[in-house]
């Protein structure tokens, strides 16, 4: 995260928490900025205040003496009708940035942090895999929180649209695409005034630019096939070949997101973490987005988000490490519940979403099952349960019909909302 310096000590506002917005506010705080926050949607609203923002409602703001108005959809500068927000700030003076460029801006600031780009499939797992595998380096050449000037580096999951708007006076470090939407013409443009290239193998225009135009900075990566002078994560191994050597880097778990490992491997490696150093870090990886990552803790309670886990197989594995609190659903496969038959250690409770009673009736073997409507309220009885024993809190659906990406925090951001306006129920 590159801290936003320009703005130290002066009032910003922030219209819109989505994922620009918040990236946003976290460099303004860095940067010493004085912050005030809104989004229309309360889940989002909720989540800024769960992280120490103060979140006001802007109409009823007094504007006087506001330096910048950050917007983190940049189409809302064309909109039609103007959103009335957009004309009190300049009413007042204050500078109207999109999110997006504020944070090109602060990257591209001399003595700050350069940038790397991810986009596609999976674009989160392979940012927070090169993240971890460069905060985790003995001796990186390039690292996320490096002091000395230049030295820095930001790493930046972002949407094809999102990447696409970057100003052209930004030139990042690195672009890795990760899906055929990505290899239209102005992200290729973007991939080539950077200094390194990491593509999908399959994707064919994305390839050839490899081969190309940045032949010698580019790498292909691939999770479905072996690929010569890159890296592939085939059969649950991660192989590594950027140096002309395929070196075996490490077993991966069978729910691994295998392109997306196989992508921040390589983008780490291309910004200077040594093998042996990212060997051992990759050991250390906790998991990425719904790939069994902790979003949050209840006194000694973790909530994991297994939600990638779609197969009732990887949903039972997922829930039998430790015993916890599962919440299954809203389709369970009934043969998960044959698979509790060889499982180690047992779940101490289940809340089911949505099952009529099929599944209950089998699972009530195993451990003591209640049935929720929807998710949140399944997690509300999963928190009472575990808060009882101290037990983690693991929701794995089991089946292509559970809800996955940001299903489970915006729960948990409900939940925290409702509490902090007084209902205790």
């Amino acid at each position: 995260m590159v801290p936003v310096r320009s703005l130290a000590g002066r009032r910003v506002a922030i219209l819109g928490l989505t994922g620009p917005g918040l990236a946003a506010a976290r460099a303004l705080r860095a940067g010493g900025a004085e912050l005030i926050c809104w989004d229309d949607d309360e889940t989002r609203r909720a989540a800024a205040v769960r992280a120490g923002y103060r979140v006001e409602d802007l109409t009823t703001r007094d504007w006087s003496g506001l330096a910048r108005l950050v917007i983190d959809d940049a189409g809302l500068l064309d909109a039609d009708p103007r959103p009335r927000l957009l004309d009190l700030a300049e009413a007042v003076g204050a500078e109207i940035t999109p999110a997006l460029t504020l944070l090109a801006e602060a990257a591209t600031a001399p003595h700050e942090a350069g940038l790397a780009v991810v986009t596609g499939r999976n674009a989160e797992a392979a940012a927070a895999l090169a993240a971890h595998l460069l905060a985790n380096a003995a001796t990186p050449a390039r690292s996320l929180c490096d002091p000395r000037p230049g030295r820095a580096i930001r790493i930046a999951a972002l949407a094809s649209g999102e990447a696409a708007r970057l100003p052209e006076s930004v030139t990042p470090e690195a672009v890795v695409l990760l899906s055929q939407a990505d290899t239209r013409s102005e992200l290729l443009d973007l991939a080539a005034r950077s200094g390194v290239l990491i593509s999908a193998a399959d994707l064919r225009k994305g390839a050839r630019l490899a081969a190309g135009r940045l032949r010698g900075t580019a790498a292909l990566i691939s999770g479905r096939m072996v690929v010569g002078g890159g890296v592939h994560a085939v059969s649950g191994r991660l192989i590594d070949a950027l140096d002309g050597v395929a070196r075996p880097a490490g077993a991966l778990p069978a729910w691994a997101p295998f392109e997306a490992v196989a992508a921040g491997w390589a983008l780490a490696r291309r910004l200077g973490a040594s093998f042996a150093d990212c060997r051992t870090a990759l050991n250390d990886w906790t998991g990425a987005p719904g790939h069994g990552c902790e979003i949050a803790r209840l006194g000694r309670s973790p909530i994991v988000d297994w939600s990638a886990a779609v197969s009732p197989a990887l949903a039972v594995d997922a829930v039998t490490e430790a015993p916890c609190v599962w919440i299954a659903g809203p389709a369970l496969d009934k043969s998960a519940a044959d698979l509790l038959d060889a499982a180690r250690t047992p779940p101490r409770a289940i809340v089911l979403i949505g099952d009529k009673g099929r599944a209950e009736a089998r699972l009530q073997a195993y451990a003591p099952v209640t049935i929720a409507r929807t998710l949140d309220e399944a997690l509300g009885r999963a928190l009472h349960a575990a808060a009882r024993h101290g037990s983690p809190v693991v929701y794995a659906p089991g089946s292509v019909s559970g809800q996955t990406g940001s299903a489970l925090p915006d729960a948990l951001g409900r939940l925290t909302a409702r509490a902090l306006s007084g209902d205790a129920a």
